[in-house]
């Protein structure tokens, strides 16, 4: 290194001993020494008069590149911490922020060169992608069959007017018909359909097709056995009741209003359906409002009279899927 590449703010090693540190500022003494001042890691500041001789033994450090199925969520936020359920809290921000402009999580690596790439069973960053859609849709609207309620919604068009459908629309929207064909699909119903006979209605839903999309390139991509990227399993563990302190605060009869705060995400869905509300004296829906402490608002939920699952938005939007 040379003296002109000590600027503030660079992060360097062989300043001090086995540690990295950023340099404050410099302060030349002629051509071949110069005063510097440096942090610590923990804050501390340090400074050493530095000789042109020294200068070999310093190596600039450079940033490592962003851990992709990192957003900073704790699992007490998003149910998980194995990086698979990163974007499930963003998820839901854009669903409650609709006038944000709320990226999508990463487009994974074998879905831009689905031919030559892996398939998406041996990809994290594929259940990452996938694994906020199944939120929205079965947590957020109720549905009890995803490829039934996305058929139904793509054949009308994909209407954006439910917040929920909006960032399905913007975020997985010219990925759903390979999904929709996938065994991943076919695996997720299948779980929910026990989920939803022991919780709500048992009720049959339309066939869907076993393949939506015939092509080559995508049935390789979603190839690996009846649920290669584990997608039903692990959001079989996030309906599940946690067990956390949760608090249910119910209104006046008349207001038909409650509010449940969890302190996880986990199992708050299942909640809903363990706190007994269902329709107040006169026949009316309670409106319950869902926080998750560490998340945020997740969105004004009541049961459905036809079905008996818990939903938000639009009845026609919940009835999609079933």
């Amino acid at each position: 290194m040379d003296f002109a590449e000590l600027r503030p703010q660079t992060r360097v090693t062989g300043l001090a001993p086995a540690a990295v540190v950023t340099i404050v500022a410099v302060t030349m003494h002629g051509r071949d020494a110069a005063s510097i001042v440096y942090r610590h890691g923990n804050g501390k500041l340090g400074e050493d008069l530095l000789l042109r001789s020294h200068l070999e033994r310093l190596a600039p450090v450079t940033a490592e590149p962003p851990d992709p199925l990192s957003t900073g969520y704790s699992p007490m936020a998003i149910g998980n911490d194995d990086g698979w359920a990163a974007y499930v809290g963003r998820a839901w921000v854009a669903v409650a922020d609709v006038r944000g402009k709320h990226v999508a999580p990463p487009l994974p690596a074998a879905m831009r060169s689905p031919r030559s790439g892996p398939s998406l069973g041996g990809s994290s960053q594929g259940h990452a992608y996938w694994r906020p859609l199944l939120h929205l849709l079965v947590m957020g609207l109720g549905w009890r069959s995803v490829r039934v309620g996305l058929r139904r919604w793509l054949d009308a068009g994909s209407p954006t007017d439910s917040p929920v459908l909006a960032v399905v629309d913007r975020w997985w929207g010219p990925y759903l018909p390979s999904f929709i064909g996938s065994s991943t699909a076919a695996s997720t119903d299948d779980y929910l359909r026990g989920f939803f006979d022991e919780h709500a209605a048992p009720v049959r839903s339309e066939a869907v097709p076993q393949r939506c999309l015939e092509d080559p390139d995508w049935d390789h991509l979603w190839s690996g056995g009846t649920d290669p990227m584990h997608l039903a399993f692990h959001f079989h563990c996030d309906l599940q009741l946690a067990g956390e302190p949760t608090g249910l605060t119910i209104g006046a009869d008349e207001t038909r209003r409650a509010c449940l705060l969890t302190d996880a995400y986990a199992g708050w869905y299942s909640t809903l359906y363990a706190s007994g509300l269902t329709q107040n004296s006169v026949g009316a829906s309670w409106r319950v409002d869902v926080v998750v402490k560490p998340l945020g608002w997740l969105g004004t939920y009541r049961i459905s009279r036809d079905t008996g699952a818990w939903f938000s938005g639009r009845h026609r939007w919940h009835a999609l899927g079933w």
